[in-house]
């Protein structure tokens, strides 16, 4: 089935049954960028021990026990704050966030948003996603603000995958 992933931005991919193992078994990407050459995303349901505050010595309070996430297998050497605000029913992404700019985002914002923090991320080159979406290797679900409630891994993904149902 086509899907048009430009209108997929801020949507999430929920891995199929069939895919097992690293990185992407049982995992929920959020789209974070589509564009003609392909498509980014970070796996939001892998949370890594590790907090923002266990690396970063100078954050805002709000942000030191922020979760860091394994965002994909793409440069994974590289941290990345993501800026999440669900308002009137769609999905604001910010990218690149520094932390003073995270905490800004916070600040600025009512209910319904979080800033996250990955190490790496997911990316497919031109037509590669759409080929995978055509297999059956993911499914698309639109975001909701229910994905921001504090559960992760595989109950995260278990109940993305029963929305689909």
């Amino acid at each position: 089935m086509k899907q048009n992933l430009q209108e997929f931005e801020g949507f999430c991919l929920v891995a199929s049954a069939h895919m097992r193992g690293p990185p992407f078994g049982r995992s929920l990407i959020l789209i974070t960028h589509h564009e003609r050459e392909g498509t980014l995303g970070v796996i939001f349901n892998q949370a890594t021990q590790h907090r923002l505050g266990d690396f970063l010595t100078t954050l805002a309070p709000q942000l030191k026990d922020t979760p860091i996430y394994d965002g994909g297998p793409v440069e994974k050497n590289i941290l990345t704050l993501i800026g999440l605000n669900y308002s009137g029913h769609k999905l604001i992404i910010r990218s690149h966030l520094t932390p003073e700019l995270a905490d800004g985002f916070l600040r600025s914002h009512a209910a319904c948003v979080q800033v996250r923090a990955y190490l790496g991320y997911s990316g497919w080159a031109h037509g590669q996603l759409q080929e995978e979406i055509d297999r059956g290797d993911w499914r698309v679900l639109p975001f909701t603000p229910a994905l921001l409630e504090p559960i992760t891994g595989r109950a995260l993904w278990q109940w993305a995958a029963g929305r689909l149902k």
